[in-house]
């Protein structure tokens, strides 16, 4: 959560890449964070901000595992 929230796309894939996981709607957060990332520049030349918080999050289930899911 803490790297999504960074918005780097860059940084999200290369999580998924090393850790495999499964994060579900990581394809739609991969989405989201490469318009961000496309979007950024003229963000920044406008003198704008933006930031990504998650203001709530749960799970279905605890793993206690790694062979465990959620």
């Amino acid at each position: 959560m803490d790297i999504i929230e960074t918005m780097s796309h860059g940084d999200f894939e290369k999580y998924l890449r090393k850790t495999r996981n499964t994060i579900c709607g990581r394809h739609p957060i991969s989405v989201l964070l490469a318009a961000i990332n496309e979007i950024m520049p003229t963000i920044r030349e406008k003198g704008d901000k933006i930031q990504l918080k998650f203001v709530k999050y749960a799970q279905s289930n605890h793993a206690k595992d790694f062979t465990d899911s959620s």
